[in-house]
């Protein structure tokens, strides 16, 4: 029995027009955390690339695929996509 699944909308609907696509369900939190992390990371680095750190966070939060992982999340498990987003973008920046 999977136990926690990915998915992901896109950040640029408003709330009520949003639909969640699945993009996996995993045994683990930490395997469903690593697929999110991935997704948020290589959204970031596609953008920097064509433009500033600051312009790529702008952009993951009007028009990314924003995601969710959605199980039995215990305290300390809560994934923030937003705030990963800042701290990863800060992380390749220091490359």
């Amino acid at each position: 029995m999977k136990t926690f699944r990915v998915e992901t909308y896109d950040s640029y609907d408003s709330p009520d027009k949003r639909s969640h696509l699945l993009q996996g369900e995993f045994q683990t939190h930490q395997e469903a955390l690593a697929l999110a992390k991935k997704i948020v990371t290589n959204f970031i680095k596609e953008q920097i690339l064509s433009g500033s750190i600051e312009a790529a966070v702008s952009a993951f939060y009007i028009s990314a695929e924003v995601p969710l992982i959605l199980g039995e999340i215990t305290e300390g498990e809560y994934f923030h996509p937003y705030e990963y987003a800042n701290l990863i973008a800060k992380e390749i920046a220091r490359q």
